[in-house]
Parts: C-alpha cells; structure tokens; sequence
C-alpha cells in the first residue's frame, strides 16, 4: 500500500494533505468493519486519488491511531497544535472543515457527560479546573445510544489548554509545541459556558472551533487531514531506544550538563526539528515544560548528533 500523501511541504519538511486514494480506502474498510450496524457507519469505496470526505470527530480519531500503527507513527491525522502551526500549508483551507485527532474537555459537566467522564477517567482525572485537550483517543464499538465509547490508545495525551477559558486567537510558541493566546494568529471559537466535552475542528477559513458538541455531525466539506513526516524521526527512534518522554527529558538534561549543546556544529542542527534551532541554548530552562513529542523528537536528535553510545539504553541506565 502506498502510504505517501500528496500534500504541502511545512516549513519544517513535513508533509500536510487530506487523506484519499488506497490509504483512505484502507481507514474505512477498517471503520467498517467496528462500527456496523451502528448509527455512526460509514461504508463506501474510495477510487485512487480520491479524497475522502464526511469526516467528524469520531472518524478522525479512529483514523489517527490507525494511521500512526499502519504507518510506523510517520503518519497522523492533525492536532490543534498542527492546525495553527501549518495554517499557511493546510490544503484547501477556504473550502473544507476538518476535525483534529483531539477532543477538548471543559471543567464542568455538560453535554456529552458520559463521554466526558470517560475521557477525565482515561487520563487520570476526576475533575479539571481548565479546559483541556486530550488526543490520540481510540473510539470503539459499544452498546450505547451513541455507538461508541472512547478509549486509551498507546498515542493518548492530555494537554491542559488555557487559551479554551475564552474565545480570541492564538500562536503556535515555536519553542514546546504548544497553542498560547495572542493579539494575532488564528482565532479559536470557546462556548458560552466552560462545559461538557466538544470536538476540536478547523472551520474553513476562520479558525478554530472548539464549541460544537455534536461529535457526529458531517457534510461532504469534511476532510481527514494528516501530516506526515517524510524521515520518520519518532518512529525510528522509538524503534530501537523505546524511550518515552521521562527518559527523553532525561538524555536532554544529561547532554545539557555535559556542554554538549554548546559543542554542536550548527551546519549539523539539521538533525533537529527546525523550529527548534533557534531555542536549542534554551532547553534547560524550557525542560520542565517540553511536550513528549518535541521530547522524542529532539533525544533523537541528540542520539544522532552525539552517537548512541552517549545515550542511555530502552530501560534508562
């Protein structure tokens, strides 16, 4: 199966496109095949070079965790994160929505409670005091009004979203990967009371909507939009060093107390997630806050800059 999208090039050599053709067919048949019978169904054929359309919330997650295991994690449906970073990249961006690979959970209860509840009790959490987002959820099939229930993946993660308090715009930081209001960028849509658990979805052209709660809801301008990076940096690391964030964190802060980020030959940064080369000096400072994607991403960096015998082995010692 060819697994090589048709898209925009990022900034950072990625590859942003919307899911169609053998690879779209391949999510559906699997989409298929748990929900039948449901009232979330979806069956149909999509012919080469097709792009898939009718796509929401529960879709899109499904695809993501099946996308990143078919594809050795090279390939993803989009985060909120990518979204706003790649705004300029995004593929038909006037005439389509797209939802994201995440769910945003409000602090008080509200529609979609069950749902709600389900996702806190996934990531650990009675109760939140601020919106978060929460990604890489796995809908299955359930004997429930809705047909479906969410459930852990090995791709889940929770990330407390401070600028969901109130509706305005946001950046991406360029530094930890994370969304942070600003007086400029993309605008993102809150409800009206902080409640319940709502989709997270580029609408068209002008932002960010992270106040429809119907998870279900679709029409032929949706779009699966994935990002795919081409050098497969997470999945190669994560094949022979099965690190994960604590122990990515770890490499970085040893490296930091060696001198090796002062020693790097900038011809070589390469290596390194290029919206990370300016801050690179910084990373001590940024550590107690880094994402486990940048995490993996830069450990691999160093593991290629350094060599292995630098780092430490898949149990940390």
């Amino acid at each position: 199966m060819d697994v090589d999208i048709k898209g925009n090039t990022t900034k950072n050599g990625l590859i942003v496109g919307n899911l169609q053709g053998e690879l779209a067919d391949f999510v559906v048949r699997k989409y298929h095949e748990e929900f039948r019978g449901t009232r979330i169904d979806f069956d149909r054929s999509i012919g080469e070079g097709e792009v898939l359309k009718y796509s929401n919330t529960i879709f899109n997650n499904f695809a993501n965790v099946l996308l990143r295991q078919k594809t050795g994690n090279t390939t993803r449906v989009l985060t909120g994160e990518d979204v706003v970073q790649h705004w300029d990249s995004l593929p038909d961006r006037s005439s389509t929505y797209a939802d994201t690979c995440g769910v945003a959970v409000f602090p008080n209860k509200g529609l979609n409670e069950d749902h709600r509840q389900t996702v806190l009790g996934i990531v650990g959490k009675g109760s939140t005091s601020v919106p978060l987002i929460v990604y890489g959820l796995k809908p299955v099939r359930c004997d429930n009004d809705d047909g479906f229930q969410f459930t852990e993946s090995e791709h889940t993660e929770v990330k407390e979203a401070q600028y969901l308090q109130r509706e305005g715009k946001v950046q991406h930081d360029g530094t930890l990967g994370n969304l942070v209001s600003s007086k400029k960028g993309v605008s993102v849509w809150t409800p009206s009371s902080p409640s319940g658990l709502g989709r997270l979805c580029r609408d068209w052209n002008e932002g960010m909507n992270a106040r429809d709660d119907n998870l279900l809801d679709s029409n032929s301008s949706g779009r699966v939009q994935i990002l795919q990076d081409p050098n497969g940096l997470d999945e190669i690391f994560l094949g022979y060093a099965q690190i994960d964030r604590v122990l990515a964190v770890t490499e970085i802060k040893k490296a930091v107390l060696r001198g090796e980020f002062e020693n790097l030959d900038p011809n070589k940064l390469n290596y390194l997630p290029k919206d990370l080369h300016k801050s690179i000096m910084d990373y001590e400072a940024n550590l107690p806050n880094i994402d486990s994607q940048t995490a993996v991403r830069t450990a691999y960096g160093l593991y290629e800059l350094l060599g292995k015998e630098n780092m430490g082995d898949k149990n940390g010692c």
